[in-house]
């Protein structure tokens, strides 16, 4: 035992130092030289290792350096038992003593243990055969582990004798039973996984089709492990909800066991074997319906799993073998397997696409696409005979010689390798290879819509029907959709542009079954997103057109693919559409086009080839009687959400055109006597009534659809629809009037607020006019019949009086929306004409005061009941609060009563509204029907609520405030009310006492002021409830404060004066108190206070401040309005400048007329007032709104006309409103306007537009600012002209005032654009911020050129002169020449002092000299008076004549139009002259001008530029110029193109300039030249290479590179500096010793000619020596366009020496920044012209002189540059810029190189690209010389 003991020490010590794989012979050589028993020893290690494993298990120690001891342990006792004999007993204890708990030791282990104690328990038992023992004890245990992680993931409790513990059948030495915890799951897969691999290398199995041996005990063991494991482990990967657990199963356990399953299935049964593929396939199905992570997960089973899936044998049956069972399983007939892998290639996980394409791409290698020889001939037939004889243009010839050299030539493997390769292509590569290879790939797949006739008919056969062929043209599009769904979504939007445009220029009309072709799957969700790419609509919205051109050809896709629907598949399409355009989130673009298509869909007809015939007719009526009324609800339902997502967009126009397609839709879809009349009306009441009304631009379509839709009961009347309509407003008003079953009798505010929202719908839909008389009595008779005794119907259950009381407000409500000059529908028939007797709106309105007066006495009988809720002193305060009051957090007020209480109140505040609002209706219509009742309640009412007692209960104050909510509409009526009449039978009633009638408004109002503020100030009141109160305050103050004081006496009709009714010391009070209210109000409370306030100041309450106080008091009225200022901007500051009813409200009542007149509100003491100051604030808040700067514009612009005076104190203003503007457009403010009524009417009192018809074209956009200012500008200017010589003083006054503003602002201008730092800059960017404000500054100054006086007309033309002196672009520059005219025009002999003096200093700047020659020149022809106009003929003719001759083109163009415009009138006065004076001889001078006067007529150039440009100098006038209408203008001047497109758009409404048009048609003039110069070049070229060959025009262009020149390479040369030569002559003596100048004889002349020609010939030679030893490398730069690139390029091929260098055009070498870049390069390299339409041809010949023609391009086929090796005749070929070397030069091309790239960035700069390129064959070639 002691040798044993010293043996195991050994063992341990040498497994410490000696590694692993020299264990073996050392432990062999050990138990040799001891002679020891392998047996003695391996039981020794045994127990030693298990001790081991014991102590660590307790310690809970890591193993840490421990772990490569027990390696080496490990593999001793391997090797041991390998060469042991009769050991098989021991294998239970090295089993459960050392594997198993090494095995559990690694789970926390490290992965290298565990795969070493996988090995080497797989070794042990193979190395004994002991398979059995392991099925028996191995098995169990990891049965029972996957037991226990399944019970684990059902939460229950582990079964002990399952998974917590697995007893084994063995003892340790002590005989003391062992238990072992399970180890873990993925422990288990890789001890299968080990084992089914090693048993696999041991099993022989013959190929298949061979008869099976019998089976051997590995094979038995494989079998049986399989089958024991593989449905546990499905049940795993299925049912785990542990993500590592699932994919350990699948990645490592499934590939061998599906491997050693296939190879044994011939010993598995037939019936065993369908259930495992079934099992499997069900697995791998329900892992794709769970989360990403499993779907991940599935993809990766389902690529491992492919291969024996595909094996099965109905999956491997050929087409012709179709007796298989019919219950048989075949993959490939599973349409769920082709749907997985098509969605899995359009998953937005890189990793789950690459699966998905390799499990496709395994399919069709594995499938019978590749096992089918029968197909396969087939195909080969096929081909032999369709030699692509489709391809015509030399581009497809290149396409498929690519394809061919790829392998796709046979049919249907070119069909899916062009698959592949396009998806390839939107995975990985860039776009010029997508645009490259998408046309000619698609054109293979689907030929029949690329405008070529199916090759391939579709089969018959069923197998070959599948989606793994793509011979059929519906399986061609079902894969396609793959492509295109990618595409659609690719990062790249060129690529999402290219491929969505691709698709829909496909010929889609050739196949008339596009909905069965086309997957409605893909339609509503790819392509539908798709289309919400705003990168496809770039011209959407432009100029108010509110489309595009791929939403129209979107459109007719949809157009056409509804065409092959049937109705009822057209109408749940259409839903179906609805329903996603709701969900998904669309952009207006998207939107609109979605919505476009919808209509396509929905309006096209079921047969559209003959539906004009009866048998279409009725064809057309039975399928509509296929579409349900559940399904035509489906669809009003649908459309009617897009109608209410319509909302979301301000744009008016946007949501009319929105709307009419919704219209269109139903329509087309929907036929009323099918569709419930609820649904109807609730559709309806979804549109604007701005859109349906009886003006509205969509109430034809809605007419005709009422029409249409009961046609077939009467086609000549509209009976049928009167009656529907009519009867289903009858139900309607009865159903909204009589109270629900389960309805209790209380109300809440959401029960008025939903009633309000129904009476609005039906008092619109009754308002729309398509009623006739009659129908419209009926409506109006229900109601007259219901409000008849409504005090008694309060007592029943028939109606609810509050319902039909809100139902007549609608509609008195609705009434005021009208005209009343409103007429019935125009489009209405004539028999419903001639019933129509009168106005259905004079009927409504006669009705309504029928009903009025005959029920007023109900309706104040119910108002006094209801209303005793207010002056009850017995109502319950100890009643419980609902729980949605207590518990509330935040949101609405809500009324803080018990139900009961609120219930109570409500009904009282709905009953006197109703009231006060049908007074206050009869009272507006001058009806003397209204009752002195009604005027005794108003009246009685306002009393009782002002007098109340003072609330100390949180429930009385709140029943108050509900009063005051009440009192607001009765006080709106008392003030229409008032009258003397009124107020004696108020006397006479003895309500107020022994009080006046002046004074009775003033104690109403104080009274109330007290009342409330008491309230408002009590602290009884929650704080949001204050809030609320304060409102129902000001509403309430508001119509006190309407009501004049001449209303309250008795005078007449001229004698009344514009004052309030109430006293001077209440005015003062509510003034005080507004303007503390205004300091804190919020949004919502701010409106009613500025309303009172514009109240205050119309009745001039601080005009008469001063009235009563001291003089020396005068300065309250400032100290007034400078709190009133304050405060407003205050409140205004930090609200929310998008609603413009706040924002006109704001500016109506603090920039108000009666304070804004007076200077001391402007300017005192030299500091601003208040209203300035203001202005100030609000000009620099509209940098950050500009809606509010435009309102502001427009109401001060007013302002400043109504009190021009005023004028002179904002001069610094005016300055920055006339530069104001930006490119934002505001298209939500005429939607507020239009949509919301009280932003209407607080709009309406702002000061309008001066000149509304100019200023409408910009209301939208930030131009507005501007044209404003403008139009001021002119209206001010017109004023000086007309009233600075008036007898009025104060009109002289005022214009002189305003001519003083005028002149200083200007000045002003003038300085800043010649002497400001930002504003006189020469050098700008076109439409850059410099630019604007120079043309806005030069807009306005064409304006102000009219306040121009004499005594500073100098400075001026000082001013002037410094500006156009300067560089400016041509937009900028015309003003200043127009404003030049304007001034000549008014001063004319500034032509002779300044004009002329410039236009003779012959060296003054081009631009400069164009401008006086153009200012002359107009002033000519512009000249008031004949006799001006020859005057200035003598000074301005000689002056501009010599312009005629100059260098400069565009000048010598532009005056030679200008002098043609000059001599014609000339001539022609002296030809009238000349016939009658016949005998008087023409001077010289005369016949000179008529000389050029006819040449310039005549002359056909001279015409031609003058057709182009004449018709611009003709329309040019400079007086209109300078005027508003004039200088802005949308159409950019000139004739509006049509041709342009549509985003061409005037920048600043700037026309394009005279001298611009001339430079660009001299430009367009001077390309074409010059292209036909290079074209006839180009053949002169030709045909010289043609005829015979040229050597190159460079000795050295041919010569080889030798030793001289490899030695040369870089070296730089001296710019022609040849010191030695020059001064020596030939016979080496030194010049500077020649005979002086005067000493020469002949003989030295003979000698210094000499000597020349040798100087001249050395200086040839060293020139062709630089520029020879070139290399044999020709660059090609033909396609490259930008300067810095060439110029770069030319450097680079100059050091390098190359041979030379093709451009498309050599007069870049003149460029400028092409110099400063070349650094003079090429003047050493040879440089030749090819344009890029004749480089195929130069190409061509540079190959028939031996070259090789090397293009640097990424391409499927092409060679990394290191790996490449360049031919010493190397043609190298660049592409361009962006697009790369196109299609026609690549076919050209003998190779493709490309840079390795490294980086993520696909590509690089082309001069670097081809710098690289070039050295890479200088390299090689310097390499091959050395």
């Amino acid at each position: 035992m002691t040798m044993v003991s010293s043996l195991l020490k050994a063992v341990i010590e040498i497994a410490k130092v000696v590694p692993c794989q020299a264990l073996p012979p050392a432990i062999d050589a050990l138990l040799l030289a001891t002679s020891t028993p392998s047996t003695l020893l391996i039981s020794s290690v045994v127990d030693h290792l298990s001790q081991f494993l014991d102590e660590l298990a307790l310690s809970g120690k890591d193993l840490g350096d421990e772990e490569d001891l027990l390696t080496a342990l490990m593999s001793v006792i391997v090797h041991l038992y390998e060469i042991s004999d009769n050991v098989e007993h021991l294998l239970p204890s090295i089993l459960w003593t050392v594997f198993v708990p090494l095995l559990q030791i690694s789970r926390v282990s490290t992965t290298a243990l565990c795969n070493n104690v996988i090995q080497a328990l797989a070794d042990v038992f193979s190395s004994k055969e002991a398979w059995g023992y392991a099925e028996e004890s191995l098995f169990p245990y990891f049965l029972k582990t996957i037991d226990a992680s399944l019970e684990r993931d059902k939460g229950g409790e582990i079964n002990s004798e399952r998974g917590n513990s697995y007893s084994a059948p063995i003892f340790s030495s002590d005989n003391k039973k062992v238990c072992f915890e399970p180890v873990a799951l993925h422990v288990v897969c890789h001890v299968l996984a080990a084992l089914l691999l090693k048993i696999s290398h041991l099993i022989e199995i013959k190929p298949l089709g061979e008869e099976c041996p019998s089976s051997s005990l590995e094979e038995t063991f494989c079998m049986n492990l399989i089958l024991k494991f593989f449905h546990p482990i499905l049940s795993l990967i299925s049912k785990t909800s542990h993500d590592g657990e699932r994919q350990c199963a699948i990645s490592i356990f499934l590939p061998p066991a599906l491997r050693i399953l296939y190879k044994l299935k011939a010993r598995v049964l037939t019936e065993q074997m369908e259930q495992i593929y079934r099992d499997l396939w069900t697995v791998l199905l329900a892992l794709f319906v769970r989360g990403c992570i499993h779907r991940q997960d599935a993809y990766s089973a389902l690529l491992v799993s492919i291969g024996f899936l595909l094996s099965s044998p109905c999956a491997n049956n050929l087409a012709g073998e179709n007796e298989m069972k019919q219950n048989s399983f075949s993959i490939l007939d599973d349409m769920e397997l082709w749907n997985i892998l098509k969605s899995g290639m359009v998953d937005s996980d890189p990793l789950t696409r690459k699966r998905a394409l390799q499990t496709l791409k395994e399919v069709l290698n594995l499938g019978p696409l590749c096992q089918s020889t029968k197909f396969q001939s087939q195909t080969d037939s096929r081909v032999s005979t369709s030699s692509f004889p489709h391809l015509l243009t030399k581009r497809d010839t290149y396409a498929a010689q690519e394809a061919r050299s790829l392998g796709l030539w046979n049919h249907e493997t070119e069909h899916w390798k062009a698959f592949f390769l396009l998806y390839d292509m939107l995975e990985e590569y860039g776009t010029h290879l997508v645009e490259a290879a998408w046309k000619h790939q698609i054109g293979v797949l689907l030929p029949t819509l690329c405008g070529e006739d199916d090759k391939v008919q579709a089969s018959h056969d069923p197998v070959l029907m599948g989606k793994c062929y793509l011979q059929n043209l519906e399986t061609s599009i079902w894969w396609m959709t793959v492509l295109w769904e990618r595409g659609f979504a690719h990062d790249n939007p060129q690529v999402r542009r290219l491929i969505l445009q691709s698709f829909i220029e496909l010929d889609w009309v050739k196949i008339p079954n596009l909905g069965e072709i086309v997957p409605e799957k893909f339609i509503l969700g790819a392509l539908a997103s798709a289309l919400n790419d705003p990168i496809h609509h770039k011209d959407f919205g432009v100029k108010g057109t509110y489309s595009s051109e791929m939403a129209a050809a979107a459109t007719s896709f949809f157009n056409l693919y509804a065409m092959s629907l049937g109705v009822r598949d057209r109408t749940n399409f259409v839903i179906k559409m609805a329903g996603d355009s709701c969900v998904r989130p669309l952009c207006r673009q998207g939107f609109m086009t979605l919505i476009m298509c919808l209509d396509a869909v929905a309006s096209t007809p079921a047969d559209e080839k003959d539906n004009t015939t009866s048998t279409a007719d009725v064809s057309l009526n039975s399928d509509r009687q296929s579409v349900t009324a559940p399904l035509t609800i489906s669809v009003i339902d649908s459309l009617g959400v897009l109608v209410e997502e319509s909302k979301k967009h301000f744009n008016p126009k946007y949501r009319l055109k929105v709307c009419y397609h919704l219209l269109r839709a139903a329509r087309s879809v929907v036929m009323l006597q099918e569709l419930p009349y609820r649904k109807f009306f609730w559709f309806l009441s979804l549109f604007p009534l701005e859109f349906i009304g009886s003006r509205g631009k969509l109430h034809q379509d809605l007419w005709a659809w009422l029409i249409s839709g009961f046609y077939k009961i009467d086609p000549l009347s509209s009976s049928g629809f009167q009656t529907w309509m009519t009867e289903g407003l009858l139900h309607r008003a009865e159903t909204f009037i009589k109270p629900t079953p389960n309805m209790t009798d209380s109300v809440t505010d959401e029960d008025v607020k939903a009633w309000t929202q129904e009476a609005d719908k039906w008092a619109k839909i009754t308002s729309l006019g398509f009623l006739e008389s009659n129908n419209v009595s009926r409506l109006m008779v229900f109601l007259r019949d219901h409000t008849v005794g409504i005090y008694q119907r309060a007592y029943n259950s028939t109606c609810i009086p509050e319902k039909l009381l809100i139902l007549l407000v609608s509609i008195i409500k609705m009434f005021h929306c009208f005209p009343k000059d409103c007429q019935p529908s125009n489009y209405m028939s004539q028999g419903m004409e001639r019933q129509c007797t009168s106005s259905p709106f004079d009927i409504i309105a006669a009705n309504l005061k029928s009903i009025i007066s005959l029920n007023m006495d109900e309706f104040l009988a119910h108002a006094q009941r209801v209303s005793s809720v207010f002056w009850d002193d017995e109502v319950h305060s100890d009643a419980a609060l609902p729980s949605s009051v207590i518990n509330k957090l935040g949101g609405r007020s809500q009324r803080r009563l018990p139900l009961t209480v609120a219930s109570n109140v409500l009904k009282a505040v709905v009953s006197i509204t109703t009231v006060a609002e049908c007074i206050s209706w009869m009272l507006e219509n001058n009806s003397s029907r209204i009752s002195d009742s009604s005027i005794y309640f108003v009246w009685e009412f306002t009393w009782k609520s002002v007098t109340m007692k003072k609330a100390k209960q949180e429930t009385k104050a709140e029943i108050q405030l509900s009063m005051y909510e009440a009192l607001a509409p009765v006080l709106k009526a008392l003030a229409l009310s008032a009258s003397p009449h009124v107020m004696s039978l108020v006397n006479r009633a003895v309500i107020f006492g022994d009080l006046q009638n002046e004074s009775i408004l003033d104690i109403i109002t104080l009274k109330f002021t007290e009342a409330i503020n008491q309230l408002l100030y009590g602290h009884v009141l929650a704080r949001s409830r204050r809030a609320v109160l304060s409102v129902h305050k000001w509403c309430c103050l508001e119509g006190l404060l309407s009501i004049p004081k001449w209303r309250m006496t008795q005078i007449d009709h001229s004698e009344r004066l514009d004052i309030c009714a109430l006293s001077d010391s209440i005015l003062k009070t509510i003034l005080v108190d507004a303007i503390s209210s205004l300091e804190s109000a919020s949004d919502d409370n701010m409106l009613p206070v500025l309303r009172c306030l514009r109240w205050l100041l119309h009745w001039g309450i601080l005009s008469r401040i001063d009235s009563y106080e001291a003089d020396g008091e005068s300065r309250k009225v400032v100290e007034v309005v400078w709190s009133l200022v304050r405060a407003a901007w205050a409140a205004i500051a930090d609200s929310n400048k998008r609603r413009v009813g706040l924002i006109s409200a704001f500016l109506s009542a603090i920039i108000h007329p009666n304070i804004f007149y007076q200077v001391t509100m402007h300017e005192s003491n030299g500091d601003a007032g208040p209203l300035k100051w203001l202005l100030v604030n609000i000009f620099k808040l509209g940098s950050r709104s500009p809606r509010t700067m435009r309102l502001t514009a427009m109401h001060v612009s007013g302002m400043w006309l109504k009190y021009p005076n005023i004028v002179q104190y904002y001069v610094k203003e005016l300055k920055l409103l006339s530069l104001h503007g930006g490119e934002s457009v505001d298209e939500e403010l005429d939607g507020q306007v239009s949509e919301n009524l009280e932003a209407a009417r607080e709009y309406s009192f702002l000061t309008q537009s001066l000149d509304p018809e100019l200023v409408e074209e910009f209301r939208n956009s930030e131009q507005y600012v501007r044209v404003t200012v403008a139009v001021l500008l002119h209206k001010l200017a017109e004023i000086v002209e007309r009233d600075q010589g008036s007898d009025e003083v104060e009109k002289r006054k005022a214009a002189n005032s305003i001519s003083v503003c005028g002149k200083e602002l200007l000045l002003d201008m003038l300085d800043s654009l010649a002497y400001d730092k930002e504003m006189s800059k020469e050098l700008y960017k076109k439409k850059s911020a410099i630019h604007r404000r120079k043309v806005r500054a030069w807009q306005m100054l064409c304006i102000l050129s009219r306040f121009v006086q004499d005594e500073m007309i100098e400075q001026v033309m000082d001013v002037l002169e410094i500006c156009l002196f300067r560089n400016n672009l041509p937009s900028v520059r015309q003003y200043g020449e127009i404003f030049g005219v304007q001034l000549c025009l008014r001063f004319p002999r500034l032509i002779k002092e300044r004009i002329v003096g410039k236009l003779v200093d012959y060296n003054l700047k081009t631009q400069a000299l164009a401008s006086y020659v153009f200012i002359s020149v107009n002033v000519l022809m512009h000249a008031s008076t004949e006799e001006l106009q020859n005057e200035l003929v003598e000074e301005i003719v000689p002056a501009v004549v010599p312009y005629l001759t100059t260098h400069h083109h565009p000048l010598r163009s532009f005056s030679q139009i200008l002098i043609h415009e000059v001599l014609l009138r000339i001539m022609k006065r002296a030809q009238d002259v000349e016939d009658k004076k016949e005998s008087e001889i023409w001077s010289l001078e005369k016949r000179c001008l008529k000389s050029i006067a006819l040449f310039l007529d005549e002359n056909a150039e001279c015409r031609r530029i003058r057709m182009a440009v004449g018709k611009f100098l003709s329309s040019f006038d400079p007086v209109a110029a300078s005027t508003p209408r004039g200088l802005f203008s949308l159409r950019g001047g000139g004739e509006e193109d049509q041709s342009k497109p549509l985003d061409d758009i005037p920048f600043e409404c700037a026309p394009v300039a005279l001298m611009e048009h001339v430079s660009s048609f001299l430009n367009e003039a001077r390309d074409g030249l010059r292209q036909s110069m290079a074209a006839d070049d180009h053949e002169i070229y030709m045909e010289g290479l043609t005829g015979h060959y040229k050597p190159p025009p460079y000795p050295g262009a041919e010569s080889k590179l030798t030793a001289e020149g490899v030695a040369d390479f870089q070296k730089k040369m001296a710019s022609l500096r040849f010191s030695d030569t020059s001064s020596i002559d030939s016979d080496g003596t030194n010049l500077k010793n020649k005979v002086p100048e005067g000493n020469l004889t002949i003989s030295d002349f003979e000698k210094d000619e000499e000597l020349l020609l040798n100087t001249m010939h050395t200086r040839i030679e060293d020139l062709e020596r630089m520029r020879g030893n070139r290399q044999e490398l020709i660059v090609v730069a033909s396609l490259l366009g930008r300067i810095p690139n060439v110029a770069g390029l030319v450097r680079t091929c100059e050091v390098f020496k190359a041979s030379s260098l093709v451009l498309a055009d050599a007069s870049i070498l003149k460029d400028r920044q092409f110099q400063l870049i070349s650094v003079t390069a090429e003047m050493w390299l040879p440089i030749k012209e090819v344009p890029e339409s004749g480089l195929e041809e130069y190409l061509a010949v540079k190959v028939k002189e031996g070259f090789m023609i090397i293009g640097l391009e990424q391409t499927a086929k092409s060679v990394s540059l290191d790996k490449f090796n360049f031919p010493k005749k190397t043609v190298l070929v660049l592409g361009k810029e962006k697009e790369g070397i196109p299609i026609n030069i690549l076919q050209s091309l003998d190779a493709c190189v490309e840079i390795p790239q490294l980086g993520v960035i696909r590509s690089l700069n082309v001069h670097v690209s081809g710098a690289i390129a070039i050295w890479e064959y200088t390299r090689q070639i310097l390499n091959k010389c050395s």
